[in-house]
Order: C-alpha cells, then structure tokens, then sequence
C-alpha cells in the first residue's frame, strides 16, 4: 500500500520524466533529464566567482570537468560525480548543484563528467573516478589544491562512486588520501533482478525504472557478489567500511560541505600521520 502523497505532489510525479522504462532508451533519458535541467534555466544560479572548463584524466584519457571557485589560492577540494543511473546526466544537469556546493562549502569543487554506460558499462565509471582522483592527487600543487584535504562527492549514481573511491582508496594504503566523503541518496545495493523496495512504486522513480538503470550499467553476466569483492559495490559488508572514519583529518571543512546539501550522508575518511 503507498502512502498517501502531498496533493500538489500527487499531481507533479505524473508530468516527470523517466517514468517509463518499456519505452525508455539511453539517449531518451539523457535528453529527458538535460531537458529537466534546461527548464530551470531561469533559476539564477548560486554564485560562484568563477566556473570553468576543464579537463581531468580518467582511465581511458582525459574527461571533460568543470572546476567551481570561490576562493582564491589553494584550497580543499570537492571531486563530484554526478547522478543518472550510470547512463544520463553530464556537468550541465548538475551545474546548480555543484554551484551550491562551491558557495555553500567554500571549496573548489571540480564535476567529473565520467564515461557512461551502456557504452562503456561496468567497471568504466568506477576506472574514471579512481583515475581522477589519484591524478588531482598527483597535480595537486600545479592545481593549487590541498592534497590533505580532498574530498568526494556524489548523488545517487554518484554517490555509489564516491563511496567506492574510499574503499578502493583503503585497499590501497590511502593512496590517493581521500579526507572526507559525501553522499546523497547513494546507490548502493546493485543488481540485475528487479527488487521490491519501500516506496518502489508511484513515488517517482520507481523499482522497474530503476532495474533499467542497473541492467544498463552491469554486464548480463556480472556477479553483484562479485561486485563486492571488487570493492565496486558498497553498502552489504560492513567489514569493508571499518577504518573509513577515523578522527583526525585535515582541514576539509567537512561540517561546511555537509550543511551545503541537507540530508546527505557524509563522514571522514582515514588520515594521514
């Protein structure tokens, strides 16, 4: 039984896109949500004293990025990755997001616009981000940027990302050091089957759309326990979380990025001695 929803609520779900996975291909949904995104154009942004284009090495080669400050001179920096099921959204669905968080946090925040899947399925997305990582790591004093004081970001898709570059960072010794992590509604729990979740119909972005998503981004014969011990998948071994919040992290101003978006789930991640 669904809970009875606000009226006005009730009547906007209905004229949001996404709502159809029999009729939904890839690059309907990219150009449903960027489409979502244009129409609020006449929202003025956050501001910001700056916002560029750039460039940050993945896997594969160098991505499109887009760097948000609002500060001068070094500073602590947020590595975000977008939302989208692993399939939609780029650094303009996510602008005013990012914006926020840049105003908000007074961190650089630099958006990573991550290859997608089902071109580039499963492991693609998580390769980009850990590469991007360890390369801002690595540039750090040539981007005026604090290597103590990184941090990562990320919604839904995104932050399943975030969450997986501290356990990949952990298997390898805290290189790169992540100080400190945050997620919004992360996915966290992937598979091919179509689940039953609380509130996986009528409220929006329900349980079949989301298993298109899933089945869009994981190979057919992928194992989600696999997955697991692959560090790609967090969120079911709690084992593998232990150490990820230790005290002691350096100035990541982690309580000014938590307040940027309310509701997120954040901590800090292992230090450095």
């Amino acid at each position: 039984m669904t809970t009875p929803l606000d009226p006005v609520i009730a009547q906007i779900i209905p004229l949001l896109p996404l709502r159809d996975p029999d009729n939904m291909t890839p690059q309907s949904a990219r150009d449903a949500l960027s489409a979502l995104a244009a129409a609020r154009a006449a929202v003025p942004p956050p501001p910001v004293m700056s916002a560029e284009d750039s460039k940050v090495k993945g896997a594969a080669g160098f991505l499109a990025a887009r760097v948000y400050r609002n500060t001068s001179g070094t500073s602590p920096t947020v590595l975000f990755f977008h939302g989208g099921g692993f399939v939609m959204g780029d650094l303009d669905t996510h602008d005013a997001l990012c914006r926020t968080l840049a105003s908000e946090s007074g961190s650089r925040v630099l958006s990573v616009d991550y290859r997608l899947a089902p071109e580039y399925p499963f492991p693609a997305a998580i390769e980009d981000g850990f590469a991007a990582v360890k390369w801002i790591e690595d540039k750090a004093t040539e981007l005026e940027i604090d290597p103590n004081a990184i941090a990562v970001v990320g919604d839904s898709a995104g932050g399943n990302i975030a969450a997986v570059m501290c356990l990949l960072a952990k298997a390898n010794k805290d290189v790169p050091h992540i100080a400190f992590q945050m997620m919004f509604y992360p996915s966290i729990a992937l598979t091919r089957e179509l689940l039953s979740r609380p509130f996986g119909q009528g409220y929006r972005l329900d349980d079949r759309a989301i298993q298109w998503f899933y089945s869009h981004y994981m190979p057919r014969d992928a194992d989600p326990l696999d997955l697991r011990r692959q560090r790609r998948e967090p969120g079911r071994g709690v084992d593998d979380h232990a150490g990820l919040s230790r005290r002691g992290s350096r100035d990541m101003t982690a309580a000014r990025i938590s307040r940027a978006v309310p509701g997120s789930i954040s901590g800090q991640s292992s230090s450095r001695s």
